[in-house]
């Protein structure tokens, strides 16, 4: 415990409030669109706004705006109609539907009901008793442009991929289109499927456009589709058929359609990551990885799980975090595991320090996103944020009112806060040094450690006791007795300078002999501190 407290003391040296500004809103009520990074606001007029994060309108005033999941905004005018705003509350579709159905980031479709009975209807109205709709038409919507008008039995429903479109009718046909309305030759086999794939002579056409995919000749980019790469033969290949990796080694592979990553396992059951270049990011030592990959690449660490413990595992150099408590003791959330102990209080593991020192009453933590930070509220009742190092973030710190009343963007870049007068306050993050850049990342140099420094498996220079200063990795030790030696990663058996199963270069051995042992016992320490609890050195 000691020593954590000892690194997130030295990590505050560094890692100090970083806003660009903060503005405080008299309003009554104001919300983020998390996925857009803008606000809704409502007018003195009840009437509701999309605004930036200098409250500058962007938007028309509309009855009710909604906030979506693909960063858009559904709006309502008084006479109850329904259309489409995108994140920057610019028109998509004008509010002349009686719903909205929004199919991805670049297809909606506007419907318009007719009056039915209740033995045959499609919507039931929730504010008038007795009144029941049919669907009467839809109009098709391509990133705001129409393209097309359906009667109710032509469109039943419709999977969105890239800039294709499957449709299926009240028969449960299916045909597919693209962005211009174009009918494509090809019969999708199913309605969540991008691709018809032959088993007995290996092709694989892309239903959207009817083309052969991945075989040179395929004219789509990764921009137009969802699944841009895809496994032949044991091999990696993307749309023109270029091979990316050789597969053969593992037992088991396949393309995460979201995010385009291939997880992989080997012989002994373990899984592992490999991006759509064919690069292994994580080697294959876990038990399970978190299945959020998209959200995972915006933080750069992956939850996993590891002989029944959970953790993080970095995307851009492999390290790890946590792995010291069992799984089914905590819930994951963004870029922290949330630990209820009812001695201690809430523990957070965070993805880019471990358990943090703290102890907290309660913490709320975003789901999936690349926010690194967490509200969390002490025993005495102040509530505060704090980052994925467990310092407090927020320069004026308002009195918030509880542990819901922050909503963080999904970037990670704007927080909203709500303080005990319902005022709120929005903040814009300056990310850049939560970067695992290791020509980013800060360095830390103890006191009197200007000779005998190591440098950690992150890139952390004048580090002289067995943690890391700045990031907390422990420090290498090289196996001497048979000449082998072991990588930071755990991989045992290496002879030459890089590790063989995940490339990590050789650490070098300490050679200096003017150490000394603290009084809890810790040896090896050069400088004035121990660096492992934190003890000052002995006169």
């Amino acid at each position: 415990m000691k020593k954590i407290l000892l690194l997130a003391l030295a990590l505050c040296l560094i890692c100090t409030a970083a806003f660009a500004e903060v503005k405080t809103v008299e309003a009554k009520n104001l919300s983020l669109n998390k996925g857009a990074d803008t606000f809704v606001i409502r007018k003195d007029n009840k009437k509701y706004q999309v605004v930036d994060a200098d409250l500058n309108p962007l938007s028309a005033e509309y009855y009710e705006i909604n906030d979506t999941s693909e960063g858009l905004y559904t709006i309502t005018s008084e006479s109850g109609k329904k259309g489409l705003l995108n994140g920057r509350g610019e028109q998509l579709i004008a509010a002349a539907y009686d719903d909205i159905k929004r199919y991805g980031d670049r297809w909606a479709a506007g419907i318009t009901l007719k009056e039915a009975t209740a033995e045959n209807y499609d919507y039931k109205s929730f504010w008038e008793e007795g009144k029941f709709y049919l669907i009467d038409t839809v109009d098709l919507y391509y990133l705001g442009t129409k393209l097309h008008t359906f009667t109710r039995m032509e469109f039943d429903d419709a999977n969105a991929f890239g800039d294709y479109l499957i449709i299926q009718d009240r028969e449960k046909n299916r045909t597919a289109y693209n962005k211009d309305f174009v009918l494509s030759t090809a019969v999708p086999e199913s309605s969540y499927s991008e691709y018809n794939e032959n088993w007995n002579t290996g092709k694989v056409i892309h239903v959207g456009s009817g083309q052969e995919a991945f075989t040179a000749g395929c004219t789509l980019t990764p921009d137009e589709v969802r699944q841009s790469v895809w496994i032949k033969k044991n091999s990696l290949v993307d749309l023109q058929g270029n091979v990316l990796a050789d597969l053969t080694v593992y037992y088991s592979k396949s393309v995460d359609r979201e995010s385009n990553m291939i997880n992989i396992r080997d012989n002994f059951q373990k899984r592992g990551l490999m991006d759509s270049t064919g690069k292994v990011l994580i080697s294959c030592q876990y038990d399970e990885l978190g299945y959020d990959i998209d959200a995972a690449l915006a933080s750069g660490y992956l939850y996993a799980v590891k002989d029944g413990k959970g953790g993080f595992v970095s995307l851009v150099n492999g390290s790890e975090k946590g792995f010291e408590f069992l799984e089914s003791a905590g819930r994951q959330r963004s870029a922290f595991i949330v630990i209820e102990d009812p001695r201690e209080g809430t523990i957070l593991i965070s993805a880019a320090a471990g358990e943090l020192p703290g102890r907290y009453k309660s913490a709320d933590v975003p789901y999936s996103s690349a926010a690194m930070f967490a509200t969390v509220e002490e025993f005495d009742g102040r509530i505060h944020v704090i980052d994925v190092f467990g310092n407090d973030v927020l320069e004026d710190n308002p009195e918030i009112r509880n542990t819901y009343s922050v909503e963080y963007s999904n970037d990670g870049t704007l927080i909203l806060v709500q303080d005990i007068e319902r005022k709120y306050h929005i903040y814009r993050m300056d990310l850049s040094k939560y970067s695992q850049d290791k020509e980013a990342a800060p360095v830390i140099k103890a006191p009197g450690s200007e000779e005998s420094t190591w440098t950690c498996a992150n890139g952390h220079e004048g580090n002289t006791g067995n943690f890391c200063a700045t990031c907390g990795e422990k420090k290498p030790e090289p196996k001497t007795d048979d000449g082998t030696w072991t990588c930071v990663n755990g991989h045992e058996g290496n002879t030459g300078n890089f590790c063989t199963v995940c490339g990590e270069k050789k650490p070098e051995p300490k050679t200096d002999d003017g150490t000394w042992t603290c009084e809890n016992g810790h040896a090896g320490n050069t400088g004035a501190f121990c660096g492992e609890c934190g003890a000052k050195k002995p006169e």
